[in-house]
């Protein structure tokens, strides 16, 4: 540790101190989210929460819409990379229209009734004849099958989101591997899904 400042002060004043310090640790109150964003603004090296905060279990939940100065930090780092590699879109649409083709072509062999929806990296599987366009018709999708489909793909080693109104969304780690396997689970589930 070269120096060390103790003090209390407001956000614009911690902004100021901070911009002009280099390689901080900065020691701060968990509710105090605007000095930690200021914090992290600057060349801060290590933020350490202190007090209030006290989350529950390994990992504090609903930080993305808390305003959250770590999980905002994350945000802007993958924002910070996605614009410099384009390319990441191409790569995640290319994948999921992998999986969705791959879901209609089992699915299509089956006496299941089923609606695919895509849009880039997102997607949703919906167990109706219907097409699906908002709430009301999602509604209308047989939520017994969605269960033993969710079951059975959990079972499988397929951890998919857990209601038949969410959505799927692929991230560029998943590899053609992990979808093969994922559709593999899926054949192997279809059997299970079936039964009534």
């Amino acid at each position: 540790v070269e120096t060390l400042s103790i003090g209390a002060m407001g956000v614009n004043s911690a902004m100021e101190f901070f911009r002009r310090r280099r390689n901080m640790a900065v020691v701060t109150g968990a509710d105090r989210t605007d000095i930690q964003l200021a914090a992290l603004e600057a060349s801060t090296q290590c933020l350490i929460l202190t007090g209030l905060g006290d989350p529950n279990g390994p990992v504090y939940q609903a930080g993305t819409l808390s305003g959250n100065p770590i999980a905002m930090s994350a945000g802007f780092a993958m924002l910070t990379y996605l614009q410099q590699n384009p390319n990441v879109f191409a790569s995640l649409n290319e994948k999921t229209t992998y999986l969705s083709k791959g879901v209609e072509e089992r699915l299509k062999n089956s006496e299941l009734p089923f609606q695919i929806n895509q849009l880039g990296s997102m997607m949703s599987l919906h167990f109706t004849n219907d097409p699906v366009i908002d709430f009301t018709s999602a509604k209308k999708g047989d939520n017994d099958y969605f269960k033993r489909y969710f079951h059975a793909m959990l079972a499988n080693g397929v951890y998919l989101p857990p209601s038949a109104y969410e959505s799927y969304f692929l991230n560029d780690a998943i590899s053609y591997e992990d979808l093969d396997h994922t559709l593999d689970a899926l054949s192997d589930s279809l059997g299970f899904i079936e039964r009534k």
